[in-house]
């Protein structure tokens, strides 16, 4: 019976002596490399002409990324960039990251819209037309008084206004 001990602790000692001289047990010893992922988002993902989108990325097991697509150049592993396209359409910002583990891409689009200018022309009439109290007059003639309101104008915008006519209802006294 002792014999029987002696030679399972010996099996045994032989066995742990096995595991820890390959690593403790794991399989090949050797590190595991993981693949670098990335994330991209752009915020906001539609603009108008003018406005401006904020693109953030971020990666994990990367040791560089780099921008391709409608932007390029090296970029940080993680970040964010704040885009202004100078025209209207559909933009693709893509970013790749590579690591040990191999490569990974994402990409983000942004649309640009034109801007939408609403004119509103203000010049109240009274009934039959005729014009109210808001008339400038000089040797020259008769000058309106109207209002417009330009709804998404910008500082430096100019309107194009097509020719229009206002009928003017004339009362000569008498």
């Amino acid at each position: 019976m002792k014999q029987r001990i002696a030679l399972l602790v010996l099996v045994l000692l032989v066995v742990a002596m096995l595991l820890t001289s390959c690593g403790g047990g794991t399989s090949g010893g050797g590190n595991v490399v993981l693949s670098p992922t990335v994330t991209i988002s752009a915020s906001p993902a539609t603009v108008t002409k003018g406005e401006s989108s904020t693109l953030n990325w971020s990666s994990t097991n990367a040791d560089s990324c780099s921008a391709s697509g409608d932007w390029s150049g090296s970029l940080a592993t993680s970040g964010s960039k704040t885009v202004t396209p100078s025209a209207t359409g559909a933009y693709t910002y893509t970013a790749t990251c590579t690591g040990k583990g191999g490569s990974a891409k994402a990409s983000a689009n942004v649309a640009v819209n034109q801007r939408v200018i609403t004119i509103a022309l203000d010049m109240p009439l009274l009934p039959n037309n005729e014009i109210p109290h808001n008339e400038i007059y000089s040797d020259f003639g008769v000058y309106l008084i109207m209002t417009i309101a330009c709804t998404g104008c910008q500082t430096g915008d100019t309107l194009d206004l097509p020719p229009f006519s206002v009928p003017i209802i004339m009362r000569v006294p008498g």
